[in-house]
């Protein structure tokens, strides 16, 4: 809020704000619609996944993943996760733009769940 604040002030631009109703609101379509590459798996199935996976300590980084769905650690962060897009959480874009030696440690226990979409084209990726 703050800095909605000083933006506006700076630029000297009254902002008012108004409440639209969903159905009257034509541009908050695109909002309401779940993205094909915005899934995760359930809360029960990923603590499964660490208990069997990741260790006491969790996976150490995302391979695939979006700020909004990117997994939490045991301690409720999420790892460090590459994105398709860039983004403010992403640590890089494109998995297979990436050079995974690089990382180091980071590459201990990594975790990757495509989306249902993107699994044909790591397949054609790797060659299998």
């Amino acid at each position: 809020m703050k800095a909605l604040f000083v933006t506006t002030a700076e630029l000297n631009v009254l902002l008012r704000l108004s409440y639209v109703r969903p159905v009257e609101n034509a541009a908050g379509g695109p909002s309401r619609h779940k993205s094909s590459t915005d899934c995760r798996l359930t809360d029960n199935t990923w603590q499964k996944v660490q208990r069997e996976f990741g260790s006491s300590a969790g996976d150490t980084f995302d391979l695939m993943a979006l700020d909004s769905n990117a997994p939490k650690d045991w301690f409720g962060n999420s790892p460090p996760h590459f994105t398709p897009d860039p983004s403010p959480g992403s640590s890089g874009v494109n998995l297979f733009a990436q050079d995974l030696t690089s990382l180091g440690d980071l590459m201990q226990r990594p975790y990757v769940f495509p989306p249902p979409i993107l699994v044909g084209q790591s397949y054609d990726f790797c060659g299998i």
